[in-house]
């Protein structure tokens, strides 16, 4: 039986998933089984999983796109480890990852439900480092969490006990994106989470299919903001601040201008004394959603992972 399950799920990544399997394989720990889930490829990525010959790897293939959600879901039904772990089919995992996640998971409190790890940010055609970023929130999470997703490599830094899916659910299959971010606020929910303080992560930036993808972002964080309202009214000022400065700098970024004007305005009127929401809405206000995402840092978690890709 493996320890741990490696949950990728795919869509048209036949000239990038070799790279993802291959670093999975390459491993310092190697107990672990992968479970490539093709949300309904048309080009030759089950070649490319058949050409591994590895009995390891599994290959599950959707007969159409159901989003990756569904995608990643599919793969937790199919999957056996103690643990389950998730990577992006156009990133890689450096070495060391599942080692030090596994060993830091046994020197934990038994509610440890999450670890994530750091990031590197790695242009895609000339391997250069954009951005690093380390970790730094750990124990019981929920309040920061819900104001921001600082997880920010998507899913590939993640590794989950089995059980805290059993208690928090699966992925919502009904989010375009944020799915993510749905799931790890509801983990945070009854789990404690940790982190690795090294990047172990290299999460490639690529310009493929970026208005549909844009689309489907804010539709996602619409949904999103929905979702949580109630969990959001609830919680002390500050915090709804930075849940509405969060979201308002995204839907900045993706071109919703109404909306994101909505959530700067909000962050400003509810928590005033902070000179970052006024000083944030004024800019805005002035020189508009492209000047401000230029000079903004905040859209960064978010940029690298969600802005041109599927998955």
């Amino acid at each position: 039986m493996p320890t741990v399950s490696i949950v990728i799920p795919t869509l048209n990544r036949a000239h990038l998933v070799s790279r993802a399997i291959k670093s999975v394989l390459n491993q310092t720990y190697q107990f672990f089984e992968i479970i490539v889930v093709d949300d309904g490829s048309t080009d030759e990525t089950e070649k490319i999983i058949q050409e591994f010959r590895n009995k390891r790897i599994k290959y599950i293939k959707h007969k159409k796109s159901k989003g990756p959600g569904a995608a990643r879901n599919t793969g937790i039904k199919a999957s056996s480890g103690y643990y389950i772990a998730f990577l992006d089919s156009d990133d890689e995992w450096l070495p060391t990852k599942l080692e030090k996640q596994i060993n830091l998971f046994k020197k934990n409190t038994f509610n440890t439900g999450l670890i994530y790890c750091g990031v590197a940010h790695i242009d895609q055609i000339n391997r250069n480092v954009k951005e690093k970023w380390i970790p730094k929130y750990r124990g019981y999470v929920f309040e920061k969490n819900l104001s921001a997703n600082f997880v920010v490599s998507g899913s590939s830094s993640v590794i989950v006990q089995r059980k805290a899916l059993k208690k928090a659910g699966k992925f919502d299959e009904s989010l375009p994106s944020c799915e993510d971010w749905d799931l790890w606020i509801r983990i945070a929910n009854y789990f404690e989470f940790d982190y690795v303080p090294e990047i172990l992560v290299n999460c490639f930036a690529h310009s493929e299919r970026i208005s549909s993808n844009f689309e489907r972002v804010v539709l996602g964080l619409k949904l999103f903001s929905k979702k949580y309202k109630k969990e959001i009214d609830r919680q002390r000022n500050n915090i709804k601040a930075k849940h509405f400065f969060y979201l308002g700098n995204h839907f900045c970024y993706y071109g919703d201008e109404t909306l994101a004007k909505k959530y700067l305005s909000q962050a400003f009127c509810i928590y005033p004394i902070n000179p970052k929401y006024f000083s944030a809405l004024i800019f805005f206000t002035f020189f508009g959603s492209k000047a401000y995402s230029r000079v903004s840092s905040s859209t960064r978690p978010l940029r690298h992972k969600i802005l041109q890709r599927s998955f």
